[in-house]
């Protein structure tokens, strides 16, 4: 589900299962869901790249949710990334496989992914996330 506008100056909030989470609850929803195996990839030092498939979660940049995210996540997972749209996700079916990219707000014209560390936009992606998450990968 997309982003639940915050009236209050918070990041807003994304609806998971029926359930609204702010970045704090969906950084301990990822945790829990990690089940440790950030240790494996925090001894790798490898990029660890999540993708938020939810439209507007990385709207108004570094006051975002993704970059409030990623900002939450990076004291406990090093080099991750969070990927976040800046407008409206739309799925599409390409080559038989399904992919997602990004329609922006005003112009409804195809945008692109987000790329937030540390609370910092980082990147401009792609218009498509597999594409932006292979960039962020180094691939």
């Amino acid at each position: 589900s997309g982003l639940q506008d915050a009236n209050d100056g918070s990041y807003g909030k994304i609806k998971v299962g029926g359930k609204e989470l702010g970045p704090e609850e969906t950084a301990n929803l990822i945790m829990q869901t990690l089940n440790d195996y950030e240790i494996v990839m925090n001894v790798r030092k490898e990029p660890f790249p999540i993708v938020l498939h939810t439209c507007n979660s990385g709207v108004g940049g570094e006051k975002s949710f993704a970059a409030k995210l990623s900002s939450i996540l990076a004291q406990k997972i090093k080099n991750v990334s969070v990927i976040a749209s800046p407008g409206i996700v739309e799925c599409v079916k390409e080559n038989g496989e399904y992919n997602e990219h990004v329609i922006a707000r005003n112009t409804r014209r195809q945008g692109n992914w987000l790329v937030f560390q540390n609370g910092k936009q980082t990147m401009q992606g792609t218009s498509d996330y597999k594409s932006t998450v292979m960039n962020v990968l180094g691939n």
